[in-house]
């Protein structure tokens, strides 16, 4: 076989890897919420909006966009899924601010945050759950 014979199908085969792996993106950033999915997030941050305590209330916006983005088809952790979904986000460093502060209030001792830091993050969650179209 001639060398570049092999080259070129060895092109193809990339190639086609390539578009296997943009579709299967496309797919999954598409992934459209049914109405009980809805249901259950508008239901689950309703509860989260009344909740007096603050720092609660980021702990449990954090879980929420952990189970958002598992039914979106992500796994993992959620610092990985924030990762891999990183561009769905309209305000990624915002995302990225409220979970990093959900992980502060739970392995930090002590911690003393201001209501206005926790209802910044919450904030964040809320863009974070209109950009996944959960909301």
């Amino acid at each position: 076989m001639n060398f570049q014979f092999i080259m070129i199908i060895f092109g193809i085969f990339v190639a086609l890897d390539v578009i296997l792996i943009v579709i299967v993106m496309l797919i999954r950033s598409r992934k459209k919420f049914g109405t009980g999915d809805k249901a259950y997030f508008r239901k689950e941050w309703g509860k989260i909006q009344e909740l007096k305590d603050l720092r609660h209330a980021v702990v449990d916006s954090d879980k929420l966009l952990h189970i958002i983005l598992v039914k979106k088809g992500y796994q993992g952790q959620l610092g990985e899924q924030l990762k891999k979904a990183e561009k769905l986000f309209s305000t990624p460093n915002d995302v990225w601010y409220a979970h990093k502060l959900r992980n502060r209030i739970a392995h930090e001792l002590n911690l003393k945050i201001t209501d206005f830091e926790s209802m910044r993050a919450v904030q964040c969650f809320e863009r974070a759950f209109k950009d996944l179209g959960a909301l």
